[in-house]
């Protein structure tokens, strides 16, 4: 294919460069088996607790007094013993 170089209408005596045109095609497959584990697996939380049935409160209050090291420096910063200011 031609490429004009320049501005304007393109004459008999306007310099070209021949550029090459690919087209490519692409083709995919779902792996259904892929798919049905990933879907067995998304959205599983994994804990250490007891082999019986949680419910969604036990489950979100374990959630929520999971240990985090963030809330030992809340203890220094607003708790029992304000140290302020406290640059960490």
């Amino acid at each position: 294919m031609k490429k004009y170089k320049g501005k304007g209408r393109p004459t008999q005596n306007t310099p070209y460069e021949m550029v090459e045109v690919r087209h490519l095609d692409l083709q995919c497959c779902l792996n259904e088996d892929a798919v049905e584990e990933y879907k067995k697996l998304a959205g599983i939380y994994v804990t250490n607790t007891a082999a019986e049935p949680v419910t969604l409160n036990q489950s979100a209050q374990y959630y929520r007094d999971e240990y985090l090291v963030e809330r030992g420096f809340h203890r220094f910063k607003k708790g029992h013993i304000p140290v302020l200011p406290l640059f960490i």
